[in-house]
């Protein structure tokens, strides 16, 4: 087996800014994000508001504030099984992950235990974590028109599957004697960086190539339909809605564990390009959204179940695990691939981006805004 960078090849060049490659190439690319942002309810308001739950025969309004941020590293590798197959691997590192709360509860607490002594004893405002997500496994195949990047034609339809495996960190059982000094239970301090399920992914999409003013111009679209496994995972314990102050009692009341199925998903992305210095530097831009379905969960507990799929006060959703969230992007890539005018031996391209989301669009997610940069890069086995 030979191996070579990829430095005058034709069909390997106009590969490197399309959906997909050809035979025998490999694709390398590296995105780093930093992210931030607040969650959104419902009603489109920052956190989760107006929670009511009965205490002692008193009922007590509980609102709780969330905001989540951290690092992630993102590599994507595809391979070209043919020049209408690819094959592709994702694989997710979050190099840090932080997620804070706080609790604001009235009536206040005056005198005995009470929901705001409980919750700001057992939930502590911030926790943490790092380390590999996801991983996603996947093939597309080209069903109609010819790849963009042969030169031979303008419009590419590609159909994919893609299975996402439980690679990452989740949720830890609750274990009564495990605690800190305080007495709190560790379970309280985890934060779960996956949920434990299987996701079986549909796509279609595809892309239109021209040029226009002797400029290259692409307009790219993917749309993906997602189902997740049903799986028996660890129950995480909260008091918020419970007359309760003892965690063995919670865990007795739920169950250490509980059937849970993600709601299905449709998502994806509609994007242009075009090419400002011909050969050198890209911009695009575009948007991509996600839409799921309300979570199932099956535990001891029919309240708790109810209360985790979704929390209604007075008729009004306060929380739902029926998730949307619309974003806008804008990227700028500078190109190194030209055989005869790129720096050094090794074709790479570089990008800095911006992700932004539409706040009026975001409903029961966080509300995230995240600084891309990244590197690709291309060799050749045959």
């Amino acid at each position: 087996m030979r191996v070579g960078l990829i430095l005058c090849s034709l069909s390997i060049l106009f590969g490197q800014t399309h959906v997909s490659v050809p035979q025998n190439a490999w694709r390398i690319r590296v995105n780093n994000d930093f992210f931030s942002g607040d969650w959104k309810g419902p009603d489109g308001e920052e956190g989760i508001n107006g929670m009511q739950s009965l205490w002692n025969s008193q009922v007590w309004t509980i609102h709780e504030m969330r905001s989540r941020s951290g690092s992630r590293t993102t590599t994507h590798i595809d391979y070209g099984l043919s020049d209408k197959m690819n094959l592709s691997i994702t694989i997710p590192y979050f190099g840090s992950l932080e997620e804070k709360k706080s609790f604001s509860i009235s009536p206040l607490d005056t005198s005995g235990i009470s929901p705001d002594s409980i919750i700001s004893r057992f939930h502590p405002g911030s926790r943490s974590n790092f380390g590999l997500g996801d991983v996603s496994l996947g093939l597309r195949y080209l069903l109609y028109g010819t790849p963009t990047w042969s030169g031979k034609g303008a419009v590419s339809v590609y159909g994919g599957v893609s299975v996402t495996l439980p690679t990452a960190e989740r949720l830890g059982p609750y274990q009564s004697g495990s605690m800190d000094t305080s007495g709190i239970p560790l379970q309280f301090y985890e934060l779960p960086i996956g949920h434990g399920l299987v996701e079986y992914k549909i796509s279609l999409g595809g892309e239109f190539y021209r040029k226009i003013f002797g400029r290259m111009s692409t307009l790219r679209w993917n749309v993906h339909y997602g189902s997740f496994s049903q799986e028996q995972v660890n129950s995480p314990l909260s008091f918020i809605g419970f007359d309760e102050s003892n965690p063995d009692s919670l865990s007795a009341l739920i169950g250490s564990k509980h059937l849970y199925r993600h709601g299905n998903t449709f998502s994806g992305n509609f994007s242009g390009r075009y090419e400002v210095l011909k050969e050198k530097l890209i911009v695009e831009a575009g948007m991509d959204w996600t839409f799921s379905g309300r979570d199932f969960f099956k535990s001891n507990s029919s309240t708790w179940d109810n209360w985790m799929e979704y929390r209604q006060v007075k008729g009004s959703t306060i929380h739902s695990t029926k998730r949307a969230r619309i974003r806008q992007f804008l990227t700028v890539r500078y190109q190194n691939v030209d055989p005869i005018h790129k720096i050094g031996p090794i074709p790479f391209e570089m990008e800095a981006g911006l992700i932004f989301p539409m706040p009026l669009l975001v409903r029961n997610a966080f509300n995230t805004t995240a600084l891309r940069v990244g590197i690709t890069t291309y060799t050749q086995m045959w």
